[in-house]
């Protein structure tokens, strides 16, 4: 069989050397930066004819180039005598299985357009139903004789039946028919019976991300398997897939993006048209009265298809008996239907037989198919309805609602009991609607007989594959491969373009996260515990989108660059249930590796590394994503320097302003934390780049402590002074201690307060920062230090936390601040605020908090002893109505302004 290897720069070469020699048939394909020495490597195993090896230009090239270079197959004629053969990858009649019976009817119309091999696990002795024309094969023929395929089929369903076509399209990739879009039972049940002990875990992780995986931990297998897909592999492992409505191909574009939707085709789902048939004869089969007025609803009975509330209805329905023709899945919903059919005519048949089914068909009145989760699948009850010219109800959830309103009466999605039972009454009694609702119905189903359905799975199979750049590349290796080494630099040039293009077609697109000072030292600042929190917030939350990747920035050759920085995410993957070799699944496994972004990629600079942006930009770094088309964008904390240099180093003011300037001629957006920054930063950017041409918008932080992937540990002694704090009026100063935090005043004006006799006590908790010597001296110079006054300078997050629950309030003094991120913190706990008078503290405190704007320590004092007072008389003002937002749905809201640009 022949292999196509593709290596990279990061590709273990030992493993495909040992894999070519076992191998009978090898092609190799390598795009990476020594091209030379990789051909001189595999030459020992391989002849030239059959080493692509070429550098790796790195930019975004032209897919048509490399078409016209590989000599895609077209369409085709298929009156021409070379039909192409087609391998039919399916369950196959007897087997109990509607895709058994859909595949069947298919391959008749297939027949007409190609030599049709079925291809199928059972014993090939077993299969009945097999169309004229049609050869039914063992998996095994069709693993040996892969390649003489010219197109491969898989019909893919939601249960067991379908778990060996999954490990069979990795060797043997092919188009996909995707019955049921969400495949987590399929999962589920090949982990269940231990087939891969992993296997829901590891397709919801590599389907959904983190935030996938979180949602397993915290829901459990059963909702995870109804609420997501976890069917990314079937997207991203073959030509492309099609699918049997709008709604469906819409759920791959909502979950995987427009690179996979774009490889998505919509086919109608085959059915053949019924024979008219006598109503009164199957009546007489069945033991039903002639003159009763009969509905019927088809299929499964369960929360699906809301058969409890349609029975519900029906109780008060006189002069109609209604029937389901069907079985029960899950005994308690089987309990309450009983409970609710009890006393009444309603029957449930059970588990019927083929003939028995199409009895109902003929001898019903009507029927009425409701859906209440519609999951990318189309109601084959439906269509059988619609063979059998008999009307039915439907309600628009989903698929249902692409059926054509002249051909079904369609009620609104979540319509009242009242009103479908005004519907069926209504319909029942009109019988010239039914008629043409009959009639118009069986109109539409010859729309999807086999030859139709035949001809437009073929029209579509043709397209994928002359589409797929994949299929282009092995037709080249296979019939040119002798005319790369006739290229000329240009053209080798521009064929690496196409490759890497094509090979970035079916890429997943990610977040890379700068976490660059988290990175190398986390320093535990504000901006770090944002850092981590983003981090986290984005990795765990959304489980369709973006994937994401931890980067920071780094040199190579010289030049600044991103790298991989998967120990973050890693974290994440453990902490939710899954297994350190799990980060293979998001592609982690590679440290250090350079990030080549893709279209549709995007890169959030969230840590704040100013020199090494700035450097990056005059580099062209960030210049050179927007061309390969991934989205730049910047948050910006603060305009401090600028406003306050006094307060900071020398250099801080005009490396600010250069890191300003690089990020707002680089980005696509600039988005603050705060709408005070943001007001800030749009007149700051008018005044010293006009030309800038970033969006700005803005955001706010989260206060969940527990989501910022917090710092662990208490120092000795810590139980016993929370206590101390909680039995006395405790002002607690968060943030590192340097001039701007108004710490220097607030000490001063702690110990005026407790000159004067005041029971109170003031705890800064805070990491020494810059020009903070005089600070520094304030605090531990003065009388009360470790008495009254207290520093913890490395207290951990869940420490401060601690303090939190323990303090009577926030001490918020700083003369400026991007956010105030300890306020909304305090507010989580319920603690009171005193926060000096800042836009920014009004913006996020509201009414809820003590304000001051003295200057002066005697100021700062006599405020604090007038809260004192009304804190005694509980007539303070409190946070608890103070607005906030979890990491959660701040990283949500930041991720909507980063996507949608």
């Amino acid at each position: 069989m022949r292999v196509l290897l593709r290596l990279n720069d990061g590709s273990d070469f030992e493993g495909a050397k040992r894999q070519i020699s076992a191998e009978d048939d090898v092609r190799l394909l390598y795009v990476g930066s020594e091209p030379l020495r990789v051909r001189e490597y595999f030459s020992e195993v391989l002849p030239p004819e059959r080493i692509v090896a070429v550098k790796d230009v790195g930019v975004k090239g032209l897919a048509e180039y490399a078409a016209s270079l590989m000599n895609p197959v077209s369409g085709g004629d298929t009156s021409t005598a070379d039909t192409k053969k087609i391998a039919v990858v399916s369950p196959l009649p007897p087997v109990n299985s509607g895709i058994a019976g859909y595949t069947a009817e298919l391959a008749e119309g297939l027949v007409k357009f190609y030599d049709v091999d079925l291809i199928t696990v059972q014993d090939t002795s077993d299969v009945t139903s097999v169309p004229a024309g049609c050869t039914v094969r063992s998996v095994s023929y069709f693993k040996k004789n892969y390649g003489r395929y010219d197109r491969v089929l898989y019909q893919m369903g939601n249960s067991g039946h379908h778990a060996h076509m999954l490990k069979l399209m990795r060797t043997c990739p092919g188009a996909v028919v995707l019955h049921d879009f969400y495949l987590g039972h399929l999962m589920a049940w090949m982990q269940y019976m231990e087939l891969a002990s992993d296997y829901l875990t590891e397709a919801v992780l590599f389907s959904h991300g983190i935030g996938g995986l979180r949602y397993l931990a915290e829901n459990g297998h059963e909702k995870t398997m109804w609420h997501l897909p976890a069917n990314r592999e079937i997207f991203s492992g073959s030509v492309g897939v099609l699918v049997h409505s709008e709604y469906a191909r819409k759920l791959a574009e909502r979950y995987y993006g427009g690179e996979y939707s774009d490889r998505v085709r919509v086919v109608p789902q085959v059915h053949r048209e019924s024979e008219k048939t006598c109503r009164e004869s199957a009546r007489k089969t069945l033991g039903l009265s002639g003159s009763e007025r009969i509905v019927c609803s088809f299929g499964h009975i369960g929360s699906v298809k809301d058969s409890v509330r349609l029975a519900r209805v029906f109780r008060n329905i006189s002069g109609m008996r209604l029937i389901f023709v069907g079985g029960h899945t899950d005994p308690a919903y089987e309990k309450l239907m009983n409970e609710t059919i009890e006393g009444t005519d309603i029957v449930v048949t059970g588990n019927v037989s083929d003939e028995t089914y199409a009895d109902y068909l003929k001898a019903a009145d009507m029927a009425v198919q409701l859906r209440t989760a519609n999951r990318g699948e189309t109601s084959r009850a439906v269509l059988d309805c619609m063979a059998n010219g008999l009307p039915v109800i439907i309600n628009a959830d989903g698929a249902m609602a692409e059926i054509p309103s002249d051909c079904v009466k369609v009620l609104d999605g979540n319509c009242t009991d009242e009103l479908l039972a005004a519907a069926i009454t209504e319909l029942m009694d009109d019988k010239d609607k039914m008629e043409k609702l009959s009639a118009n119905g069986r109109t539409y189903i010859k729309k999807c007989s086999p030859l139709s359905a035949g001809r437009r799975v073929y029209e579509e199979l043709e397209s994928l594959y002359s589409e797929d750049c994949e299929t282009h590349f092995d037709r080249f290796l296979e019939d040119g491969a002798e005319d790369i080494r006739k290229l000329d630099d240009k053209g080798l040039e521009r064929l690496t373009k196409a490759i890497i293009h094509c090979r970035s077609v079916i890429k997943r697109k990610y977040i890379y996260v700068d976490i660059s000072v988290v990175y190398r030292t986390d320093h535990r600042t504000g901006i770090q515990r944002v850092v981590r929190s983003v981090l986290r917030g984005l990795a765990t939350g959304r489980v369709y989108g973006h994937f994401i990747m931890p980067v920071y920035i780094a040199d190579a050759g010289g030049r600044k660059c991103y790298r991989k920085a998967p120990e973050y995410a890693a974290k994440l993957i453990t902490e939710f249930g899954g297994k350190p070799y799990m980060d293979e699944l998001l592609e982690l496994e590679d440290s250090g590796d350079i990030i080549e972004p893709c279209q549709g990629d995007i890169f959030l600079g969230v840590d704040f590394d100013a020199v090494k942006v700035y450097e990056a930009h005059r580099e062209g770094l960030f210049a050179g994503w927007r061309e390969r088309g991934a989205g730049v964008h910047f948050v910006v904390y603060d305009l401090l320097p600028l406003r306050f240099p006094q307060y900071f180093p020398h250099y801080a003011e005009s490396v600010h302003a250069d890191w300003l300037y690089a990020i707002g001629m680089s980005a696509h957006s600039l988005i603050c934390i705060s709408a005070a920054v943001a007001d800030e930063l749009k007149e700051w950017l008018k005044t010293n780049i006009p030309e800038c041409r970033a969006r700005v918008g803005w955001f706010h932080l989260g206060a969940d402590i527990d989501a910022s992937m917090p710092q662990r540990g208490l120092p000795d002694g810590a139980e016993k002074f929370i206590a101390e704090c909680a039995d006395t009026a405790t002002f607690l100063m968060v943030g590192t201690v340097e001039p701007r935090k108004g710490h220097y005043q607030a000490v001063k004006a702690f110990e005026v307060l407790l000159d004067g006799g005041a029971d109170a006590r003031l705890v800064v908790a805070g990491r020494f920062g810059w020009l903070a010597d005089e600070t520094v001296r304030a605090i531990e110079n003065s009388r009360y230090y470790n008495k009254k006054i207290f520093w913890l300078k490395n207290a951990a997050d869940d420490y401060l936390e601690r303090l939190y629950s323990a303090s009577a309030c926030l001490l918020a003094a700083s003369y400026g601040e991007g956010f105030g991120l300890p306020l909304i913190e305090a507010a989580q706990k319920g603690l009171a605020v005193i926060a000096r008078d800042i836009p920014v503290f009004r913006e996020v405190a509201g009414g809820n908090a003590f304000f001051f704007s003295e200057a002066t320590a005697s100021g700062l004092a006599q405020r604090m002893a007038d809260w004192l007072r009304l804190y005694e008389a509980d007539k303070h003002p409190k946070s608890g109505a103070m607005g906030y937002l979890t990491w959660d749905e701040s990283t949500a809201k930041l991720k909507e302004l980063i996507v949608k640009y």
